[in-house]
């Protein structure tokens, strides 16, 4: 398989702007992309590709070639800020790298305030991942979540920002009966799902969560 397509043509997709359908065509984007270059090959067909020629012009960007989900960029404004935050998080000791190319750096402060008030969903999204495997988070960040929940405009954003109250536990996941008055399904969805545990007798909703139940499970 050829991995750069012509280097000298322009990158099709925008940093920091979410395409018109979160889902492309039937049969998806495939390789090679014009002004990239191949980095990291993922597994599959998963790619993560330098942008050389285009309005993303030396950012990192997400692919998954022959798929119907859009490619996405990653945060970092360069390929050293890119590598070094992969370093950052490996030594600071975030629970779990698979959702890294999602992810943005910073520390917790820093984090919320994206969250709360960037422009960009794409960046307000990043904030959310980040929060999926952040080590050690504050006492506050559970409240802080939650009313990002409530203000957020992005039903994308909604849905990670509910990933990231799930990942905090019981106390995270007795906040998201919240999002099962959102508007949109997906989002319910997801927080209906997020709910739910696995135990050795199967899936289990936690007692707190069951409407009608005041007594022991």
């Amino acid at each position: 398989m050829e991995f750069h397509g012509k280097l000298a043509e322009p990158f099709a997709f925008v940093p920091d702007s979410y395409v018109s359908a979160w889902f492309g065509s039937e049969d998806g984007p495939t390789l090679p992309f014009p002004g990239a270059i191949t980095v990291v090959w993922g597994g599959c067909t998963q790619y993560t590709l330098l942008v050389v020629t285009g309005s993303g012009r030396g950012r990192l960007v997400e692919v998954i070639a022959g798929s119907d989900v859009e490619p996405y960029f990653h945060t970092d404004a360069d390929f050293l800020a890119w590598y070094e935050r992969w370093l950052d998080f490996t030594l600071a000791g975030h629970r779990d790298l698979t959702w890294f190319p999602h992810q943005m750096a910073g520390d917790e402060p820093e984090l919320v305030d994206t969250l709360v008030n960037d422009a960009f969903a794409t960046r307000r999204n990043a904030a959310a991942y980040t929060f999926i495997t952040y080590p050690g988070p504050s006492a506050s960040l559970l409240d802080v979540l939650a009313q990002a929940l409530s203000t957020e405009p992005h039903p994308i954003v909604r849905k990670t920002i509910l990933r990231a109250l799930g990942a905090q536990g019981e106390q995270g996941r007795d906040l998201l009966p919240a999002a099962l008055a959102d508007p949109v399904p997906d989002v319910r969805r997801l927080a209906g799902s997020l709910m739910t545990t696995n135990t050795r007798q199967g899936i289990r909703l936690s007692p707190k969560l069951r409407p009608g139940r005041s007594g022991p499970a």
